[in-house]
């Protein structure tokens, strides 16, 4: 969603945020599953470890009937409950890294463009990144009716394939021979009067790239319809019934030439801020066509706060709020559960866009700081994974210049900074999001996702991820609450704590600079009651399992 987004819901913006102006985005963050005042009962009493019962407690704790079997402790947050330590959970989904994406491409076959993507690849490698989601513009390969340039797309492919990266294409969007609209304005953001010309195009670029290319997408944002689907009546909303017909020719075309593909439906931009959001648009399309969720493998979607974005990725507004927002996690539960109602079972959940903009001095109304965009980008990727969701794709790679035209802010998405000479010897930049997502990928690297902890923790927010072997988890915990400082070392911390299991050490971890091995990490060592504390803040840290 670009700048004319921006202008039509600025109006609703202030309405919609819960937080003050003054409020920073961390503080505005609401845990909505926890009710506060039963974690403050619960952190006002003793804490009672498993080992601790005795006749005197059956006395006087009313819930000493309670008894935890071995390998097991008390709840830390309800004493009348028992959390079961004995058995490892199964990871879940792919490794971590393996989902993760960035959302960027360059064309062009020029030195500079050429300088940016060998930036590209070396970035990649970097961050840890496994994906790329790269723009297959029509209009560009097949800039006339069944005439073919495939010149574009094949060097893309090429040089991604040789730096072991794979590639997400995303097929779109019109070419103005196909649409009378698009053939008067020279605009290829008009969708093809014939969908079957759109077809006839994802298939041939199927058949092309063959086996090089797996993973397909439908459009973007079709939803925004005064962008990236013109021509609708009101000129903002896009269409849902056309877009379905169009994703359904497109995806048995795709599917005909690469039956081992995943194509999903397309992008959505994901809350109700004037157009329709992505839960109603996606729920429309598959009401227009009962079959469409059968004949796509998932559906992708841009969880983006309100627009410019600007609250932390827990963050949920008050019911009745003019433009409801919702915590990254609960955007994956309710795409799949929409898609399910379809009648077929979602096998691609793909994040296929999100970012914040950190443009402190260019626009402080729509501003957060670079270290913000790093806390929230680790919160969202791991509140994202525990939810099945399979892909996650920053957007973007590098800042735009902020000399050039359009919404100041709107140049600040990247994950390092504008590069003002591509060809000379130095580098772009990193900000304090490039570092945290490569630190949070080597951290997870070989771990699927195991639990949500928060049963297990005191932490506001704690995830495990784990290794199949069970020779080493990541407890990953925070408190978007705690006071967010200007960089890591002055977030405020809250006290925290959950229990050992037995024949396991644990060390700590940071997201907020480079770590050593494992045995060089600081060891958490346990309390009386075999509770092991720690403190959490904004910014995300990492308990290190192993065995003793």
């Amino acid at each position: 969603m670009r700048n004319l987004l921006y202008l039509l819901g600025i109006v609703v913006a202030t309405a919609a945020c819960s937080a003050p102006a003054a409020t920073t985005a961390d503080a505005a963050a609401h845990d909505v599953s926890q009710a506060a005042d039963a974690d403050a009962a619960q952190d006002a009493a003793p804490a009672v470890g498993p080992d601790a019962a005795d006749v005197s407690d059956a006395v006087a704790d009313p819930c000493a009937a309670t008894a935890c079997d071995l390998g097991a402790q008390r709840d830390p947050k309800n004493s009348c409950a028992c959390v079961d330590l004995s058995v490892d959970p199964s990871p879940q989904g792919p490794d971590f890294e393996q989902r993760l994406c960035l959302s960027a491409f360059v064309w062009g076959q020029d030195s500079t463009a050429a300088a940016k993507r060998a930036f590209l690849w070396q970035a990649a490698k970097d961050l840890g990144v496994h994906e790329i989601r790269w723009d297959f513009r029509w209009e560009i390969a097949e800039p006339q009716k069944g005439a073919y340039n495939w010149q574009a797309i094949d060097a893309a492919v090429s040089e991604m394939n040789a730096h072991g990266i794979r590639m997400l294409a995303l097929l779109g969007y019109g070419v103005p021979w196909a649409s009378q609209q698009g053939t008067a304005k020279g605009d290829a953001m008009y969708p093809p009067d014939d969908p079957q010309d759109f077809a006839n195009f994802a298939g041939a670029v199927a058949k092309h790239v063959g086996a090089a290319v797996q993973h397909y997408e439908i459009w973007n944002e079709q939803n925004a319809g005064y962008r990236f689907w013109k021509g609708t009546p009101d000129g903002i909303a896009g269409d849902p019934v056309a877009y379905a017909k169009l994703a359904h020719l497109a995806a048995d075309a795709v599917h005909a030439a690469n039956p081992q593909a995943l194509v999903t439906f397309g992008g959505l931009f994901y809350i109700n801020q004037v157009i329709p959001g992505a839960e109603k648009f996606l729920a429309a399309s598959l009401a227009a066509d009962p079959t469409l969720a059968a004949a796509l493998d998932g559906v992708s979607w841009h969880p983006y706060a309100l627009y410019p974005p600007m609250n932390p990725p827990e963050f949920a507004n008050a019911p009745g709020a003019p433009v409801p927002q919702i915590p990254v996690d609960q955007t994956a539960v309710n795409m799949q559960k929409i898609y399910a109602q379809g009648g077929a079972k979602a096998k691609a959940l793909w994040i296929t866009e999100l970012g914040w903009p950190s443009a402190p001095a260019a626009q402080p109304t729509a501003a957060i700081s670079e270290w913000q965009v790093a806390r929230f980008l680790a919160r969202s990727w791991v509140l994202a994974a525990s939810q099945g969701t399979q892909l996650l794709c920053w957007y973007t790679l590098t800042d735009g210049d902020p000399a050039g035209s359009g919404v100041l802010w709107e140049k600040y998405f990247g994950l390092y900074h504008f590069d003002p000479d591509p060809l000379d010897a130095a580098p772009p930049v990193p900000k304090p999001a490039a570092l945290v997502h490569a630190r949070l990928a080597k951290l997870l690297t070989g771990m699927g996702f195991l639990a949500d902890e928060r049963s297990r923790s005191t932490a506001p927010y704690q995830f495990a991820f784990g290794r199949a072997d069970g020779t080493r988890q990541v407890h990953l915990a925070w408190d978007p609450q705690a006071k967010a400082g200007a960089e890591p070392k002055d977030d405020g911390q809250t006290p925290a704590h959950f229990y050992r299991r037995p024949g396991r050490v644990y060390r700590l971890a940071t997201l907020a600079a480079d770590g050593p091995p494992d045995a060089a990490l600081p060891v958490l060592a346990p309390d009386a009651t075999g509770r092991i504390p720690f403190a959490v803040g904004p910014t995300p840290v990492a308990i290190i399992e192993t065995a003793e």
